[in-house]
């Protein structure tokens, strides 16, 4: 009997309204800031990421919740011309789709608070739908603004028919299924959410970020990414670690950065590349998105990747 071929990326997680604006400063408590810029876009990590695939080049299924608003319509239209299926999309009638507040600063920095919306109606028994598809699935990748037992159902699903598991566990916030990171191939946190499963400050120097790797191992995982912004990527695997270092950029924006690198690095191991070259193109990815305004619009095409790494191997 001949194996279905594994080529299929599915993405499981948020879809939300972004509602951008550019500001000279973040706000401390208390402050009003006045705006320079302000835009309504789409985001939620999930959806990222998907539209990261996609653009990679990367057959990609979404399996999110969207509200009943017109909004979500036009998302669910957006993510079909980026040719991610939507078969295992769903709207709740009743409720309104995730939502996002982010405030930019002059270099990129951002701020963002968001309200789950229709995301915290994506159950388990909505991921089971897609058990059909994991026989030809080569990387399931989620994130953590759903339902954790949603989060754990996927791993739990995806890891019983072999499939790569990426865990982006992001943003931090208490996990009730510690024995699930053992069903994690690859974990992808920042520094801040490093710091949170690490029971540590978030890392600044090298030496706390292997602490904060090794501390990470133990809860399970099999390898683990930690994105550092400019200082590139450190990355524990097979009991080593290796860091690799950014591409320099002029930044405006950091919105979504690490989805495009979780979306890309996905895209790279689905095709076979080692792990180090797959986060060299991550990266790449990475840094054009962060020259961008906005969330999904700054996710760039296979070719801009591919050219980016050439012009700065000349």
């Amino acid at each position: 009997m001949v194996s279905e071929k594994r080529d299929l990326i599915i993405v499981v997680g948020s879809a939300n309204v972004d509602y951008i604006m550019r500001v000279p400063h973040l706000p401390q408590q208390g402050e009003t800031v006045a705006g320079s810029g302000f835009s309504q876009t789409f985001g939620g990590k999930g959806a990222n990421q998907a539209v990261a695939t996609a653009r990679c080049g990367g057959r990609v299924a979404l399996v999110c919740s969207l509200g009943g608003d017109t909004l979500s319509n036009r998302m669910r239209s957006g993510f079909e011309q980026d040719g991610i299926q939507t078969d295992f999309l769903i709207q709740a009638p009743n409720t309104y789709s995730g939502t996002a507040l982010i405030l930019i600063d002059p270099n990129g920095n951002n701020c963002i608070a968001a309200d789950p919306g229709a995301n915290y109606l994506l159950t388990p028994q909505q991921v089971d739908r897609i058990e059909s598809l994991l026989p030809r699935t080569a990387v399931l990748l989620v994130q953590y603004e759903i339902p954790p037992e949603t989060v754990a159902r996927a791993l739990e699903l995806a890891t019983s028919y072999g499939v790569r598991t990426i865990w982006n566990f992001a943003p931090a916030h208490p996990f009730p299924y510690m024995e699930k990171f053992s069903q994690t191939d690859i974990l992808i946190v920042n520094e801040t959410e490093a710091g949170f499963l690490a029971g540590m400050n978030p890392p600044e120097s090298d030496m706390e970020t292997v602490e904060a790797l090794y501390r990470m191992h133990e809860l399970g995982a099999e390898t683990i990414i930690l994105t550092r912004g400019v200082n590139g990527s450190s990355v524990l695997m097979e009991g080593k670690v290796a860091h690799i270092e950014a591409f320099p950029v002029k930044a405006v924006d950091s919105t979504a950065a690490g989805d495009v690198y979780c979306g890309t690095l996905a895209v790279s191991l689905s095709e076979g590349k080692p792990l180090l070259e797959a986060i060299r193109f991550a990266s790449a990815a990475s840094a054009i998105s962060v020259t961008r305004w906005g969330a999904q619009p700054s996710a760039p095409y296979r070719h801009e990747i591919e050219d980016f790494l050439a012009s700065r191997l000349r």
